[in-house]
């Protein structure tokens, strides 16, 4: 079984334990014969610099556009569509 393909969306203001909490577990993750079970990437809708509270700078390892992406947060709630540049 392959590393199932997991990303993280990432903008201006995100709480650091939304993403790395999540982040840290997907991360760790193993099959049951010690395979890595999830492959995660951390997005943001542009390759640029995300800021999140409190200042904590994360450069995203891509940028996704043209998807849809649904998630929620502490202080937020997020459904966008990530347009297409």
């Amino acid at each position: 079984m392959e590393a199932v393909e997991t990303r993280i969306l990432l903008f201006d203001d995100v709480e650091v334990l939304d993403f790395a909490g999540p982040f840290e577990v997907f991360s760790i993750a193993e099959t049951p014969d010690h395979r890595k079970a999830f492959n995660v990437k951390i997005v943001a809708e542009s390759k640029r610099t995300v800021v999140a509270r409190n200042g904590l700078k994360i450069v995203p390892d891509s940028s996704e556009t043209g998807r849809s992406f649904c998630g929620s947060g502490k202080n937020h709630h997020v459904r966008r569509n990530l347009s297409r540049n």
